[in-house]
């Protein structure tokens, strides 16, 4: 899907409550930077109840009737990765939510995200994290986006919001003084100069951020950060894995469209059926960039035909080290195997 079949339409109605507000008597510091903007509705954004009556929610479970949370729209840090980033591991920041929404979103942040997010660039001098706006549906109000079962419905794709404590010097970036700055592309997948690849440049935006709200929200519509053809670097958004395999393998129909858009963008990850032993492990090696490694692990289970049981390993040192010892029982190559065990922690 691109943006174009979003064809947007200002939300003036159908969306109540954000929750947070600056309005909550929380006294919360001075505010270090704002993202703003337009909410925008997709015309399959009709499907999305909106409700932020935590009573009525509960009333409603009481007699066994699931009402959907209130939409919640966050800022996620994502870890910086060579010249990209993966979404995969992000962080959800406490922030503010303040305005006129549902016509217009406001962001407001009073603390640098955390300082293992910060990363080196990896094409000039400096560091910097980097992050995101989402919006997905709070169904345990609880403020913080549970992946396990809260589906995201909307995002800023053409924004990127970057931190730099101490400023950075990048050819992907540009040169930016220390603090916060609001990115868009200005040029998509360029070769770079060395003829290694290609990549996506940045500038400073100036006009506000558009946030569009979808009940088939695709991942698709992110920007492509390393170039190589695909989002892969925002599946972190998928449900995880076995729910995915749940319902995109299950062989019933899919009735609504946000249940085949979620499986056309998220359904590639999992492990290929009837595959070879070695087509398994190939696939493997390149789920751990794109899911947790117990998740991996379960797939890795299910593609070799085994009960898809506890996966066991759930660290990435443990899994890593299975790779290692299977690597030396069918190989011997102590050295090979010390760098597919490298590479795997590396991940």
């Amino acid at each position: 899907m691109t943006r174009a079949h979003f064809c947007a339409l200002l939300v003036c109605a159908s969306l109540v409550g954000c929750g947070d507000a600056l309005v909550d008597g929380a006294y919360r510091g001075r505010e270090l930077f704002v993202v703003e903007g337009w909410v925008r509705l997709d015309g399959d954004s009709a499907g999305i109840s909106i409700d932020p009556d935590a009573a009525a929610a509960a009333a409603d479970s009481a007699i066994g009737k699931t009402r959907p949370g209130p939409l919640r729209v966050a800022l996620f840090w994502a870890p910086a990765k060579g010249s990209g980033f993966h979404f995969e591991g992000a962080v959800e920041q406490d922030v503010a939510t303040d305005g006129l929404f549902p016509a217009r979103f406001r962001l407001a942040l009073f603390a640098p995200p955390e300082a293992e997010l910060v990363k080196p660039v990896s094409d000039g001098k400096g560091d910097l994290a980097v992050a995101v706006v989402l919006a997905y549906l709070d169904d345990d109000r609880d403020q913080r986006w549970d992946r396990d079962s809260e589906r995201v419905v909307g995002g800023a794709p053409d924004s990127l919001l970057v931190y730099t404590p101490l400023g950075i010097a990048s050819r992907l970036y540009g040169t930016l003084a220390a603090g916060f700055h609001r990115l868009v592309p200005i040029q998509d997948c360029v070769a770079r100069p060395d003829g290694s690849g290609f990549e996506t440049r940045y500038a400073t935006a100036t006009s506000d951020v558009d946030l569009f709200v979808s009940a088939s929200f695709p991942i698709e519509l992110f920007v492509d950060a390393d170039c190589d053809g695909k989002s892969d670097e925002w599946t972190g958004v998928c449900p995880p894995l076995g729910s995915v395999r749940a319902l995109c393998r299950s062989g019933h129909v899919l009735e609504t469209p946000a249940d085949i858009t979620l499986c056309g963008a998220c359904g590639p990850l999992l492990s290929p059926d009837g595959a070879s032993a070695e087509k398994c492990e190939g696939w493997f090696g390149s789920c751990l960039y794109t899911a947790p490694p117990d998740e991996c692990e379960a797939e890795r289970k299910v593609c070799l035909g085994e009960l898809p049981t506890d996966p066991g390993c759930v660290a990435l040192d443990c899994v890593c080290l299975r790779v290692y010892n299977e690597c030396l029982a069918n190989t011997g190559d102590q050295v090979g195997c010390k760098g597919k065990y490298n590479d795997c922690m590396a991940r």
